[in-house]
Parts: structure tokens; sequence; C-alpha cells
């Protein structure tokens, strides 16, 4: 069999993560490197960076495949002594191509949101906050529970799940016991009109302002934040899994690595 390329690894990924479900503004895809590049030997981590790049090429990786892009907004010159350059730069030496796998990653169908509430608990029912017009899937999620759930066990699972960054709780006195949850991994503070609209108990999202928190009290709405770093680091095992099950049963010779020196800049917790 023909060694994989990059063309071969992107058409994979938008199987699984459809592109047509990339918010407007998102910069996804190849950001560094040639589609006839080889890509059989991958390196899966959150930030394109220089210390990523640097444990790509220990691990003799050929592809970063990372959540967030190089820039969102896009870039209007390099300079490769600083960042992003520093990494276009490197990675173009070494050979190394980047993929990002942004939004789509969010909204697809058994993408990022879905992950993260399988670790969560037993839920019934699960369907995006926000559909999307063309593709199966959407923003964020809200799910109920099979069985309800106290809010000190809920906040035990929270704690348990999301380890990786600093968890902060805003839930009214009033709520016991919580019937059913909205989450959007990142920052997802523009998907609370979306969260107001639905029967959810509370929200989980990462980059909460107070002011956001303060107003959904006085609504008598639920918020976690569990941080930005802490819920996509799922992007991670997620990713992993999906692309051995996909490569293994295809039979394909993929080596697959997970980035090991990721963390949180507002934690000490690592990987």
């Amino acid at each position: 069999m023909d060694m994989q390329t990059v063309k071969e690894l992107l058409s994979i990924l938008n199987e699984m993560y459809p592109v047509s479900l990339s918010e407007a503004w998102d910069s996804s895809g190849l950001q560094v490197g040639s589609l006839s590049w080889p890509a059989d030997r991958i390196l899966i981590a959150l930030e394109p960076s220089i210390d990523t790049i640097h444990e790509a090429i220990e691990a003799n990786a050929n592809v970063l495949i990372t959540h967030h892009p190089l820039a969102v907004t896009g870039i209007y010159g390099i300079d490769i002594d600083t960042y992003p350059g520093s990494v276009v730069a490197k990675a173009l030496k070494e050979n190394i191509a980047i993929i990002s796998i942004h939004t789509q990653a969010d909204a697809a169908v058994g993408g990022l949101n879905d992950f993260i509430l399988q670790q969560l608990g037993a839920f019934n029912q699960i369907a995006p906050l926000s559909p999307s017009e063309t593709e199966k899937g959407g923003l964020g999620r809200i799910a109920f529970f099979v069985t309800p759930i106290s809010v000190e066990e809920f906040k035990k699972t929270i704690s348990s799940v999301f380890m990786y960054d600093i968890n902060r709780f805003s839930l009214p006195k009033e709520t016991i016991r919580l019937s059913s949850i909205a989450i959007c991994a990142g920052s997802g503070s523009d998907q609370i009109p979306a969260f107001l609209k639905t029967v959810a108990d509370v929200f989980i999202t990462g980059d909460v302002k107070y002011h956001i928190a303060q107003e959904l009290l006085y609504k008598k709405r639920g918020i976690i934040d569990v941080g930005h770093f802490g819920s996509e680091i799922f992007f991670l095992p997620m990713l992993f899994q999906h692309l051995t099950e996909k490569f293994s049963k295809e039979k394909q010779d993929i080596a697959i690595f997970v980035t090991k020196n990721e963390k949180s800049p507002f934690s000490s917790n690592e990987l």
C-alpha cells in the first residue's frame, strides 16, 4: 500500500468532522505544508506551538494535528523570529505538515462536545444547542440525564473529569438536582442565548466573564466554567480514538502520538 499523504489524511478528517460545520470566521485545515507530503506519523496536540513542533521532531512525526489554528483570523505576514512565523519556519524546515481541526470538531456528531458528555454521565437524549442548517450536528449540546443527579454529586464529577484547569461554579441556591445540562467546549458564551431557550439547568463552558455569570444568577440559571483548555484538551483523546479506530479498521500502518507537554496557563496540572 502506498504511503498516506496529507491530502488523504485531510479527506479522512473531513469525513469525521465535516469542514462545512466550521464557523465562517474559522481557519481550519492545512496550515503549513503540502498536500503531497507523507502523513504516516501523526502527533496530536491542542496548540501549534514551537514546543509541539519540537515534540513532533522528537517523535519523527511528519504531521502535527492541532485543535487551534495558527491564527484564527489569518496571517498577513511571516516573521520567523516571532510566533506564528517561528512555527511556520520550523515546520517547513523539518517537512512537518500542520493541520487544524477546530470548530468543525466541536460541532460534528461524535465530536468534542459529544465526547465530553460521555465522561459526564448517562444521558437518554442529546441534541445540538444550535443545530447546523446544512449538516447533522451543530454547536453545543443539551443532554438529559437518565437519572437526575444532585448538584453536590455533579460538582464531584466535574472536578474529577476536568482536572487540567480551574473550575468555577455559579449555581442558584434553588438548584438542588440537575435533570439536564448544556455544554459548549472552549469559549462558548455566545451560546448562552441558545442555552436560555432550553430547560437545561446549567451551562458548561470556558472563558466565562463575571457579569455573564451574575446575569445568569439573576435569571436563576447556572453556569460552570471549566476553562478553555480544560474543556478542549479532550480533543486529544477523542482524535486519538477516532483515528486509531479508522486506521485499524482499514489495516493501515499509521503511528499516532499524543502530546505530553501541554498544560493550561492557569494551572500547574500537566497532562
